[in-house]
């Protein structure tokens, strides 16, 4: 927890406060995702008038499978997003405010600056990360990675062998 009670009470408008945030290695879908550590959060607050504005900053690298080669991909992506703060107490009257998404509440003059962190972590996992854009990932006869060249079965799969889920398509277009 962050103690916002000292920056309340101050005369001062902008705290600025770097936070070392360490992200556990998680399973993402079923793919194992790790973090370069520790991932560093740039935070400043500001007083504006009656608001509390949060700005928030940090480059977070993931590593994690290709969706396609499986191979091992490194990604960095830089966050910047702000946020206006709120006490608990007063959240009923921001219902229609122009923050709505970006408004973080906090509760006695704390504020859970971990569990920001982590969710914006989160949303920069993308939900499939390819090594390059042309992957086109592993043949399903044999294995090989289409990075190393064509294998020699991708010919004869195109020509020779039907998926058997789809051979009554191939009577169907015969028909007509």
């Amino acid at each position: 927890m962050f103690p916002l009670a000292d920056f309340l009470r101050s005369r001062e408008n902008s705290l600025e406060y770097l936070y070392a945030y360490h992200m556990p290695k998680l399973d993402y879908h079923g793919d194992p995702v790790s973090f370069q550590q520790p991932i560093e959060a740039s935070v400043q607050l500001v007083k504006i008038q009656d608001e509390i504005i949060m700005n928030l900053e940090m480059i977070v690298t993931i590593t994690m499978n290709c969706a396609r080669c499986l191979d091992l991909v490194r990604q960095s992506e830089k966050v910047k997003k702000s946020f206006q703060l709120v006490d608990k107490s007063q959240q009923y009257s921001f219902v229609d405010s122009e923050w709505n998404e970006e408004i973080i509440y906090y509760s006695n003059n704390q504020l859970d600056l971990e569990s920001v962190v982590h969710e914006q972590i989160m949303l920069t996992i993308p939900l499939k990360l390819l090594c390059c854009n042309g992957c086109q990932g592993i043949c399903s006869r044999c294995g090989k990675e289409s990075k190393g060249g064509e294998c020699r079965c991708s010919n004869m799969v195109a020509t020779t062998e039907i998926d058997p889920r789809l051979a009554k398509l191939k009577d169907w277009y015969q028909k007509e």
